[in-house]
């Protein structure tokens, strides 16, 4: 009888396999809007049922990124999504993300994926300074901010979350190799000596400071920009260079699709496969007008996503310090008055 009851035991569990459908879990760190109907879309065409976790506006990818490590062990996800390459380039640094099978490699566009990371390019976007018609002198590059003329006139998203944070990583990365290790924590001191606008509500809203008159300038992204004239603003954008030699032109920023090692099945490769598709990479970039496709970038900032995630904790840290310390002076020196 015990023999007996442990092959009911099986062939029912095996009875409520066949009978549940199919099912996929997705980490989304893209606009929701957009990324509903992409998926709601795989859910018509497959059968497969998608349960998305969305990233919040403040914490952002990094938020997510904490999700996706804590189930791990857990329920684990099955499929990474990202506006961005940094916490992507995180994860498969930690070893959570599935290599790409050699046949879809082989099937897609080599534009979109690298020759070695585990993870699919998609749509992209600049990183930007944007003023208002009416503000004159803007920043020729991005060290340019650091210039006193910018005191107290910059906004921007905190760096610890976000593009802004893997700008920051960029950046370090970029200044350690071309001027080496001291010039960013230099570049770090000036911009905090500078008293930017810190806004804790992302790029979208740091470029809302802008339209309030909060502060001449701000760093942001270009598809909040390109959102923001759709909705009748009047604006001014550029994306700044960092250098001017080859490979120091602005940052430019991919959509990331990758799959969760814990949770490697058919389904997940399948959701891949359909974001990647023409049509789903048009629903993507057709948002807002500004979203750049792989191998149209020009003269780009010619920094690896794996060595600005890698750099930009460390980036910004000094630049927080470096906050902390001017926010100290100033309120000493009121305090002496």
């Amino acid at each position: 009888m015990p023999r007996l009851g442990v092959v009911l035991s099986t062939l029912l569990a095996l009875c409520a396999c066949e009978d549940r459908s199919p099912s996929i879990a997705v980490a989304v760190a893209v606009d929701q809007r957009v990324a509903s109907q992409v998926l709601d879309n795989f859910e018509r065409q497959s059968g497969v049922r998608v349960d998305a976790l969305y990233d919040t506006e403040g914490a952002k990818t990094s938020g997510l990124l904490a999700t996706v490590r804590a189930r791990n062990e857990g329920a684990p996800l099955g499929v990474w999504w990202s506006g961005e390459c940094y916490a992507t380039a995180l994860l498969a640094d930690d070893g959570l993300l599935a290599p790409m099978p050699s046949d879809l490699r082989a099937e897609l566009d080599p534009r979109n994926v690298g020759s070695t990371h585990p993870w699919l390019s998609s749509v992209a976007r600049h990183r930007v300074v944007a003023w208002r018609p009416e503000t004159d002198d803007p920043p020729a590059d991005w060290l340019d901010l650091t210039d006193p003329r910018f005191k107290g006139r910059i906004a921007m998203a905190d760096p610890r979350f976000g593009t802004t944070r893997g700008h920051f990583g960029a950046i370090k990365t970029w200044l350690d190799s071309s001027q080496g290790k001291e010039a960013f924590a230099e570049w770090a001191r000036k911009l905090a000596a500078n008293q930017p606008l810190i806004v804790t509500n992302g790029n979208a809203g740091a470029l809302e400071a802008v339209l309030r008159g909060e502060a001449d300038f701000c760093a942001t992204d270009s598809d909040d920009v390109a959102c923001a004239e759709v909705r009748g603003e009047l604006l001014m954008s550029t994306p700044l260079r960092h250098g001017a030699q080859p490979g120091e032109g602005p940052l430019l920023i991919p959509s990331t699709i990758a799959v969760i090692a814990s949770g490697d099945c058919p389904e997940a490769w399948d959701l891949v496969r359909h974001l990647a598709s023409a049509h789903s990479q048009s629903v993507i970039g057709s948002e807002c007008g500004d979203r750049i496709p792989p191998g149209q970038s020009g003269d780009s900032l010619d920094v690896s996503p794996t060595d600005a995630a890698r750099a930009m904790n460390e980036a910004v840290a000094e630049f927080m310090r470096a906050v902390a310390a001017q926010r100290a002076a100033a309120s000493s020196a009121g305090a002496g008055m």
